[in-house]
């Protein structure tokens, strides 16, 4: 290994270390990472006032991680005039009807020094409105169908 290639290599391992992880990598049960074309975590953008929402690419499909509401209401994808809903949900009763998607993601939240572990579940019946995220198998978050994009 040539001493550039080795330097690029302490590079990428000193960078990923800063990281916190929050948003990847996913992966799947046998361990590979999911690839970013099929599901992509971010953070929302400066430029449109959405620092505190998390989005997520999700097989074509974007969600919405909005605990503050900064998206304002935002209508199912169906073109009814129901408002969708980002919702901490607990309990067994909640879960039964979904369905896990076999994607998991361990992530340090910002300014914890807990790791927690995510993963990804769907209920058939809802797919166009609500994508879940169990955190540690127990809050159940219920992240919105948002497919508007940030105008920069």
């Amino acid at each position: 290994m040539g001493r550039l290639t080795a330097l690029a290599v302490i590079a990428v391992f000193v960078l990923s270390s800063c990281s916190d992880g929050r948003f990847g990598p996913w992966v799947r049960t046998d361990g590979s990472i999911i690839e970013s074309s099929l599901l992509v975590e971010y953070q929302g953008f400066r430029d449109c006032d959405q620092l505190d929402v998390t989005f997520m690419r999700f097989f074509g499909n974007q969600y919405a991680r909005d605990p503050d509401g900064v998206l304002g209401d935002v209508l199912a994808a169906d073109g009814s005039d129901r408002v969708l809903e980002y919702e901490v949900l607990f309990g067994d009763d909640v879960l039964a009807g979904l369905e896990p998607q076999g994607f998991t993601h361990t992530a340090r939240p910002i300014g914890s020094n807990v790791w927690v572990e995510r993963e990804i579940y769907l209920d058939p019946a809802g797919r166009e409105d609500y994508l879940y995220v169990v955190v540690d198998g127990e809050a159940i978050e219920r992240w919105i169908r948002y497919e508007a994009v940030c105008e920069r």
